[in-house]
């Protein structure tokens, strides 16, 4: 009786644990598929390119309503290129802005300068986080969003 109740549990964890890994590949298998990827770059001058300089993009919101407010930080490519890819419903557009995070050696106005001679639009101090300059990327398509804020947009295609 002891084996049985044994052999039970055994197979009833076995079970358990092989239907948890199916539903994990199969949830990451269904977002893969009804995703897409936008990747946007930007290029630096060597002004630009600084240690204290950190760059990312919000993921502000997609146009079906839904708010995401999600950061993603740009690496380094080479050339004075900086990347970032945004994962997103397929077939929706979407709103997204670009920051630079800078060190307190460097005023907002400052920075905002340097963004403006690099021909990025709009450079202006952000609310929220302290030393955050927020900018447009010049050569992408705007929106604006329910609080009239100028945005970039993507629009799917």
């Amino acid at each position: 009786m002891k084996d049985l109740i044994v052999a039970g549990i055994i197979s009833g964890l076995t079970t358990g644990i092989i239907l948890s890994v199916f539903a994990w590949f199969w949830q990451r298998w269904v977002r893969f598929t009804n995703t897409e990827e936008l990747k946007v770059a930007i290029v630096l001058s060597s002004k630009m390119q600084v240690p204290e300089f950190k760059f990312g993009l919000l993921h502000a919101s997609n146009d079906d309503g839904m708010i995401i407010n999600r950061v993603y930080w740009f690496r380094k490519e080479g050339g004075g290129k900086l990347y970032t890819a945004i994962r997103h419903p397929r077939n929706i557009g979407l709103q997204y802005k670009c920051f630079v995070d800078h060190g307190s050696l460097h005023q907002s106005d400052e920075v905002s300068h340097l963004l403006a001679l690099e021909g990025f639009k709009n450079p202006s101090p952000g609310g929220g986080k302290p030393n955050r300059v927020w900018f447009i990327l010049s050569d992408k398509p705007t929106a604006k969003d329910a609080g009239a804020h100028t945005n970039n947009h993507f629009y799917p295609e």
